[in-house]
This record gives C-alpha cells, sequence and structure tokens, in this order.
C-alpha cells in the first residue's frame, strides 16, 4: 500500500475514507484495507 493512502500514516485520510462510507470501525481503517477483516489483502502486502 502506498503511504500516501494509508490512514496510519496520514490520519486525516480517515475522514475521506468515512466519508465514502468505506471505514471498519472495528478495526479503525478503511474497509478497503482492512488485512484483519479480509484475509485476501494480505496476499497483496497489506499489512495489519
Amino acid at each position: 500500500m502506498q503511504k500516501t493512502l494509508c490512514t496510519r500514516c496520514n490520519p486525516k485520510l480517515a475522514a475521506v475514507f468515512k466519508a465514502k462510507g468505506d471505514w471498519c470501525g472495528e478495526h479503525e481503517r478503511p474497509e478497503s484495507q482492512c488485512s484483519i477483516c479480509h484475509d485476501e489483502l494480505k496476499k497483496k502486502g497489506v499489512k495489519e
């Protein structure tokens, strides 16, 4: 994942992902980047 799209690297992006409805409230990251909920993302190199 690019650091420019990482909400942990750039916390201000969280509002953008939340506004799009792309948010995993349980793990506090975009659903599209939540490798905890989506194992297939781990295979693509997305870290927990």
